[in-house]
């Protein structure tokens, strides 16, 4: 028989979990007092529980534990199934060991645990989690139920691609009105291919250098300066392109604005609520740049075509003058609408 007040430390459960190829294993220690449903052992309300008591009654809650013990990676929830538990004599002690199955390798897990929803919101999970080539420490409750974790050999986990994060540096570029629209205008006048090369290596290089700094957060810009800022961005370019019309320094200028449309993109207004690794950002802007380099290419290949031609300098000043218009409209917009 054991007494209710018999038990290991309340309020806190302890997971061991090991991190293989394609499987998790989680042995979780729970103390029997700490669930909210613990009277309903008590099935002969004698005001002790017995354990052929916790044997019939604990199956029933199982599933909701491993509700409340979720585990995923990048967009496959692990499919959880009960390899056994036990409790411990005249410890109080409940142990659970769950495996959680995937269908492919496993690089980046994310835990998420809950169980303050069948104890009490003070309720804390202390976790240890082994893989290959590393071993780390976490804890889980009410203020923070998840957490991420690359489990990844040394350098691999530095160097692999995220391709998701790729896809959606590309997707934002090509998806963002006022960067197309600028490097529509960066690129317009632009004649020669070693001022082509310097002035995009120019630009990816600021953004990207940008991008880090403000989606790791050492530096933090308001978005009511950033997008104003990036209209007006545009209506400066469309205006040198009207009234300057120099491309040799125009690198220059990619890089200053680089910079502004670095700290715009960051991917910290696209990511939601999780933590990020190194590798997925590395990705976010490798596709970011990508898209960049391809767009300014293609618009540079087709104002060849025009540069011999007696439209070209109406050309031009259309084009500018829209991006003008453009841009300062949206500056307003943004600034004062």
């Amino acid at each position: 028989m054991l007494n209710q007040s018999e038990a290991h430390t309340t309020g806190i459960s302890y997971s061991d979990i090991q991190v293989n190829k394609e499987t998790i294993q989680v042995v979780l220690s729970l103390n029997l007092k700490d669930f909210v449903f613990v009277e309903e052992f008590d099935v002969n309300e004698d005001q002790l529980i017995s354990q052929e008591e916790v044997s019939e009654i604990f199956p029933r809650f199982i599933p909701l534990v491993i509700k409340n013990y979720q585990i995923d990676i990048s967009r496959e929830i692990g499919r959880p199934q009960l390899v056994s538990w036990r409790q411990r004599s005249g410890l109080g002690e409940l142990e659970c060991h769950i495996k959680y199955i995937f269908s492919r390798e496993i690089s980046r897990v994310r835990f998420t645990v809950t169980l303050h929803n069948l104890t009490d919101s003070g309720h804390w999970n202390l976790a240890q989690v082994r893989y290959p080539g590393g071993r780390e420490e976490l804890f889980f409750n009410l203020e923070s139920p998840t957490a991420a974790l690359d489990v990844n050999q040394g350098w691999e986990s530095n160097l692999q691609l995220d391709v998701h994060s790729v896809v959606l540096g590309v997707r934002t570029v090509l998806s963002s009105p006022l960067v197309i629209g600028f490097l529509l205008g960066l690129f317009l006048t632009i004649s020669s291919s070693p001022i082509l090369v310097r002035t995009i290596a120019a630009f990816v290089a600021a953004q990207g250098l940008m991008l880090t700094l403000v989606t790791l957060e050492f530096i933090k810009l308001p978005i009511t300066f950033l997008d104003p800022a990036c209209a007006l961005s545009l209506a400066y370019i469309a205006a040198e392109n009207l009234f300057v019309k120099e491309t040799v320094n125009r690198w220059i200028i990619a890089g200053c604005f680089g910079l502004l449309f670095g700290a715009d993109l960051s991917p910290i207004q696209v990511w939601t609520g999780q933590t990020f690794s190194l590798a997925s950002l590395w990705s976010w802007i490798l596709g970011s740049s990508m898209a960049i380099m391809l767009v300014s290419t293609l618009i540079f290949l087709v104002t060849r075509l025009f540069q011999r031609s007696p439209q070209y300098p109406i050309i031009i000043h259309l084009s500018s003058g829209g991006l003008l218009v453009i841009g300062l409209l949206s500056f307003f917009y943004q600034a004062f609408g």
